[in-house]
């Protein structure tokens, strides 16, 4: 149903939201691995939500959905580790 994917698309906000609280505060050394990292989560989440999605689920089954939640959640998480820099 189309609710239910908006509301697992805000899954992204929210990854995005709890990435950005955790490491807003991080500098040097530290802020520039999750740099290097932070786009192959991304990538990472992206071939795994295409994987997940991939699965014929007519009935919107929630332990079907459930690799898909948790892939969108971290693409989020990936988005917001670097996003806004600084």
């Amino acid at each position: 149903p189309p609710l239910l994917a908006g509301y697992m698309v805000a899954l992204i906000a929210m990854g995005w939201t709890i990435a950005s609280l955790i490491t807003s505060g991080w500098t040097g050394a530290r802020a520039e691995r999750l740099l290097g990292v932070s786009p192959a989560i991304m990538g990472l989440s992206m071939i795994a939500t295409g994987f997940a999605l991939s699965r014929v689920n007519p009935g919107a089954d929630w332990l079907v959905l459930a690799p898909v939640v948790i892939s969108l959640l971290v693409m989020g998480f990936g988005i917001g580790a670097v996003w806004p820099p600084g």
